[in-house]
């Protein structure tokens, strides 16, 4: 074509193009749509998205909730918000109640997805003790609900001393689990400025939880400060230990179920007794241990007990880890093993002693090193003896022949399932179906709960029982009466076919795996919330 030559284009060319040029658009449209479809379809039947409502699985999910920070020791919480009523805030680390409630703070409840498939296709298979699970409310069969799960078909369950019997044995958690139910009770990170104003066994009495030195002249620094030093390195065992008493005491500090996500009166214990709060015997003790100076056989120890023995966890100054336990009345020590741990020079490692279920683990940074034997195991019969004990639990650090720090040392506990539920039944009538009974000394009639202690419940072939962690908060198995149950189960209830405090394998939908929308930051400074809280975004176990 000659230079500067001009060209035309067909009117069907031209006609060609813009077909081109729309059909892309349209493609892209068709396929936003058939995306949205799709997203609908498994949102549905695969992976179903659920809002969780309440408190009931505090701390592991939050329903609504605002976020308080304590002024009188710093500790960060989350508050439960139930309905138009607003609870009064109280520090779970120090119990200091004379904060107002952080209105500006609030945040809607976790927002969780489904396993909704599994279930369906591998019905025997699919869900293990311990999973998070959502299923159909038993009172109408529409609302979903959202708890653990505890018990599996065929199985008896009984909730003593806290802990989950399975058919006569003690039920221990998968590590997974265990590690989301410790649940945070007294951080020396946030050491209290002064007393707070609620103790769990006498309601309005101070409470002031503290490290504190055992014998005069120690080695030991001053335990008011976050870092607790030992400065020993040719002296004998010196303890410190945890106390809780506000005046000065040699009394162990006391462990008890207190939730700060809840109403104080959602804390009271339904038994009868008026007591506010149950004992929590199952503890763990965590520390960075920092190495200065000392002889090989110098060490740091963790120490706790559980009823009749206590348990010590050591770290010797040239690497040795040691798990020992003793007998309380016959003072007879036993080694429960020794293991390696290599100690960076200058570094701290992070030491920790925990019991939960009647098993004792030694952990260092994490990684459980040693573990209690067999051995260690009771009967049921002397777990609900020990029920009625309600002691506290001494909770010691100590040292001798080193020179060491100290720092992030903390205390937790294991959930506490409470077992003492009653319900008043008026005078005349009879309790549910598969329902114990009690009477006071007033010649009151009590149902107890479902698979409480002295109440055990056996799972039928297609039956589960499940419980909230929130466990003084929680609607759950223990708990669903013959009132409470919607007409799809009453006649199954009726022909012998369904259990009070279970649920049907027909009504689970399938455990919850991930909270994928936490809610959003705090307000920005021109009261706007737009920055997701994408830091809580996480797994559940």
């Amino acid at each position: 074509m000659a230079k500067g030559a001009t060209t035309s284009r067909s009117p069907g060319a031209a006609n060609r193009t813009s077909a081109s040029r729309r059909e892309p658009v349209l493609a892209q449209i068709g396929s936003f749509v058939e995306l949205f479809v799709w997203l609908l379809v498994l949102k549905q039947f695969f992976l179903p998205l659920f809002i969780i409502p309440t408190g009931s699985m505090a701390e592991t999910l939050a329903g609504q909730h605002t976020v308080q920070t304590c002024t009188n020791c710093g500790f960060e919480y989350k508050l439960g918000l139930h309905g138009t009523t607003w609870p009064e805030p109280i520090c779970p680390n120090c119990r200091w109640s004379g904060d107002p409630r952080s209105a500006h703070n609030s945040k809607a409840g976790d927002r969780v997805v489904v396993h909704g498939w599994v279930h369906d296709l591998w019905p025997d298979r699919a869900l293990r003790r311990w999973d998070v699970v959502v299923f159909k409310d038993p009172k109408d069969g529409q609302t979903n609900f959202i708890k653990r799960l505890i018990g599996l078909p065929g199985e008896q369950i009984e909730l003593i001393d806290g802990d989950v019997w399975v058919d006569g044995r003690v039920a221990r958690k998968s590590p997974q689990a265990q590690e989301a139910l410790w649940m945070p009770y007294y951080s020396h990170d946030h050491l209290p400025a002064r007393p707070g104003g609620f103790a769990g066994v006498a309601p309005g009495r101070s409470y002031h939880p503290r490290w504190q030195i055992v014998s005069p002249n120690s080695g030991w620094g001053d335990p008011r400060q976050r870092v607790l030093r030992f400065d020993g390195a040719g002296r004998d065992l010196e303890q410190l230990q945890f106390v809780t008493d506000p005046d000065p005491t040699t009394r162990d500090g006391e462990i008890i179920d207190f939730y700060g996500y809840n109403a104080l009166n959602a804390n009271r214990v339904a038994d009868g007794s008026g007591a506010w709060f149950e004992v929590v015997t199952d503890v763990r003790l965590a520390a960075d241990v920092r190495m200065l100076e000392g002889d090989a056989d110098g060490f740091v120890e963790l120490a706790l007990d559980k009823y009749t023995r206590r348990f010590f966890a050591r770290i010797y100054a040239d690497g040795r880890v040691t798990l020992e336990s003793e007998d309380l009345a016959t003072r007879v020590r036993e080694s429960w093993g020794t293991a390696e741990q290599r100690i960076p020079s200058g570094r701290s490692v992070r030491l920790s002693l925990g019991h939960a279920d009647y098993q004792v683990v030694l952990a260092v940074n994490g990684r459980p090193l040693l573990t209690s034997p067999d051995s260690y195991a009771v009967t049921p019969d002397l777990a609900r003896a020990r029920a009625e004990l309600r002691p506290r639990v001494p909770v010691r650090i100590g040292a001798a022949r080193v020179r060491a720090e100290l720092s992030h040392v903390r205390i937790d506990r294991d959930v506490h399932y409470r077992s003492g539920y009653l319900r008043r039944l008026p005078a005349g009538a009879p309790p549910d179906p598969g329902q114990g009974t009690l009477t006071d000394a007033m010649g009151r009639h009590y149902a107890l709960g479902n698979g409480v202690q002295g109440n055990p419940i056996s799972l039928d072939d297609d039956e589960y029982f499940v419980l909230g962690d929130n466990s003084p908060a929680s609607g759950d198995s223990r708990m669903w009466s013959r009132d409470e149950l919607g007409p799809h189960l009453v006649a199954a209830l009726e022909r012998g076919e369904y259990h009070l405090g279970t649920v049907p394998s027909s009504q689970m939908i399938g455990p919850a795996f991930l909270v994928y929308w936490p809610g959003f930051l705090p307000a920005t400074s021109w009261g706007v919330t737009i920055v997701p809280d994408a830091g809580r975004i996480r797994w559940i176990h």
